[in-house]
């Protein structure tokens, strides 16, 4: 009881200090991929009680990987990320880089996943955000601090069944 107490108020001060911080989550991010990737996802893997995982696209610009981790909600045989970025005006680079390639890879429970990335409609968005915001609540803070609409994107896979 104690432990699951800790994790929610450790998710909600990180919440806070990342939102609308460009500085602090590309910074975190490196430290994050680096222990993630070199640990198999046993090191970071679970942040604050919440899934992560490793996003890896490929830049609109350089054709070059990007990897960015991010926190996943699982729905059935899909993931849901959110493009956040912590509640800023702007939408993240890596789903810049996806409205280029939807077809991108997934760093997962110590596995690398092919998959395609379909960006919720209003209507599933309008679905899905109750889950979202229940699953993590600082997604309503940070739609609430940005006019532009927070895009939800489902990932899918044949692959995600067997995680």
């Amino acid at each position: 009881m104690l432990g699951e107490f800790l994790k929610k108020k450790l998710v909600k001060i990180f919440g806070r200090l990342f939102t609308r911080n460009d500085f602090l989550i590309g910074n975190f991010a490196k430290i994050h991929r680096f222990l993630f990737k070199i640990s198999g996802g046993k090191i970071l893997g679970i942040l604050g009680g919440l899934p992560v995982l490793i996003l890896v696209t490929k830049g609109r610009k350089t054709n070059l990987p990007r990897e960015n981790p991010l926190v996943y909600l699982r729905k059935d045989d899909r993931i849901i990320i959110i493009a956040s970025n912590g509640g800023s005006d702007n939408h993240p680079q890596w789903y810049l880089n996806i409205l280029k390639n939807f077809d991108v890879e997934i760093l997962i429970n110590g596995q690398r996943i092919k998959v395609h990335v379909h960006i919720c409609t209003d209507k599933e968005k309008a679905l899905l955000w109750p889950e979202i915001v229940e699953f993590y609540s600082g997604y309503q803070r940070y739609q609430s601090l940005t006019k532009r609409n927070i895009p939800v994107l489902q990932l899918t896979s044949e692959g995600i069944k067997t995680i």
